[in-house]
């Protein structure tokens, strides 16, 4: 503007100093900073950055029992219960964590109880088969056996009498017919009914070798008779405390009545009333009946059979041989002639 006199540092001497005093200012400084090392350290990758522990709120602060800016697990729990977030438990919320404390001491006990009580039971059986394992060596040495298999005492040579519950041996009827079932006892002058026939129950002469021995020295023996629906006849001839006569070369008897008599071409043969069959038992062969009495198909039992066939609603293939089961014999008694 008009009037205003501008003036350059060069022709101001008091200007031109002080511009002279700055710019040595900046040349020291800048001398100086080039003069002094610069050192760039690296940040180390392994160094975890802070963390920052001052997120927790003012409640849950309040459980920081250790002070550690977080909150542990138990501390949770307990922050847990503070449903208001008031920062400290109520009466009611103490009582029921000492509830919950006491019913999980009590599952302990129990749980120690039952363990003990385990272990217990195991100690028992480890110590009842040693006494069984002492007991069976202990015995071993007092006893052996003979050349008939027989159990005998190792000094006095006696033989140690042992029992089982029965010794069962089988029998079945040797006939000469090769479809007796329908065969009738005749009639003879007088009208009585004469059955005698070739037809014996018989038993092999191993077995009825064995039997006997077993006889003689008192043992359960009990005869099984096996019949064609297969049922199943037991009949006891002998024991502890059942008389009876015993030979293997001579006829045996029981207190029963049942006869044993040793066959010319080898085994036995067994006849007397507890093994014949009577009206309604069942039969293989009228031979097994009582004299005036017919082995002959049970009508009632057939019907009954054949009903329970159909009621159980079998298909088609398991239905007939269901039914072809149902041919059941009985003793019946022998129709009269007109």
């Amino acid at each position: 503007p008009q009037g205003a006199t501008i003036s350059s540092p060069t022709s101001n001497p008091t200007l031109r100093d002080n511009s002279s005093i700055r710019q040595h200012d900046n040349s020291s400084i800048m001398a100086t900073q080039d003069s002094l090392p610069i050192t760039i350290e690296p940040i180390s990758s392994n160094e975890a950055p802070p963390t920052n522990k001052s997120r927790l709120s003012v409640a849950s602060k309040m459980y920081d029992i250790n002070g550690d800016g977080e909150l542990d697990d138990a501390e949770k729990m307990i922050k847990s219960m503070d449903k208001s977030g008031r920062g400290y438990l109520k009466n009611e919320e103490v009582y029921a964590l000492m509830q919950d404390h006491i019913k999980t001491q009590q599952q302990l006990f129990r749980s120690n109880k039952i363990m003990a009580g385990l272990i217990a039971f195991v100690v028992l059986l480890a110590l009842s088969n040693l006494g069984t394992s002492l007991a069976a060596a202990y015995l071993a040495k007092d006893t052996t056996t003979n050349e008939s298999a027989e159990l005998v005492d190792t000094n006095t040579r006696e033989i140690i009498s042992t029992q089982s519950a029965s010794d069962s041996f089988q029998i079945k009827r040797n006939a000469d017919n090769e479809n007796p079932v329908r065969k009738l006892c005749t009639k003879d002058e007088n009208g009585e009914f004469n059955c005698e026939t070739d037809s014996y129950l018989q038993m092999s002469e191993e077995e009825g070798q064995s039997m006997i021995k077993k006889c003689k020295k008192e043992m359960t023996v009990t005869l099984t008779r096996t019949w064609h629906d297969g049922s199943e006849t037991h009949t006891s001839i002998c024991g502890p405390n059942m008389s009876g006569t015993f030979s293997n070369n001579r006829v045996s008897s029981t207190g029963n009545g049942i006869t044993i008599t040793p066959l010319a071409e080898g085994g036995y043969s067994l006849s007397g009333d507890e093994l014949t069959r009577y009206e309604g038992d069942v039969c293989d062969t009228t031979f097994d009946c009582d004299g005036g009495l017919e082995c002959k198909e049970d009508d009632e039992a057939i019907s009954l059979c054949q009903s329970r066939c159909r009621k159980l609603r079998f298909g088609p293939s398991r239905l007939q041989p269901c039914l072809d089961e149902c041919v059941l014999y009985s003793c019946q008694t022998v129709a009269s002639d007109a």
